[in-house]
């Protein structure tokens, strides 16, 4: 009598951890769900930011250029000048 008493109450544990190891796998799953969406969002965010960045390089570029070609000519100018080209 005594071992069939001991039987059950490790047969109620065995399924209380087995209930326990089941709730745990669910919310992992959940919390995997939940964190592969967040960093979609995440990387979405960054590659806008990074496209915005790429923008905004691109007319500095532009801008950059711009300046040292301008410069460039200006200097050549004031060359042509001393020299007595023009």
């Amino acid at each position: 009598m005594d071992t069939e008493i001991r039987l059950v109450k490790v047969e109620k544990e065995v399924d209380a951890l087995q209930n326990l190891v089941e709730r745990n796998s669910r919310a992992l799953e959940d919390l995997r769900s939940i964190m592969d969406r967040r960093f979609s969002e995440e990387h979405a965010w960054a590659e806008r930011q990074f496209a915005e960045l790429r923008r905004e390089m691109n007319t500095n570029f532009r801008w950059m250029l711009g300046i040292m070609l301008t410069g460039f000519t200006a200097i050549l100018g004031i060359l042509g000048r001393i020299g007595g080209l023009y």
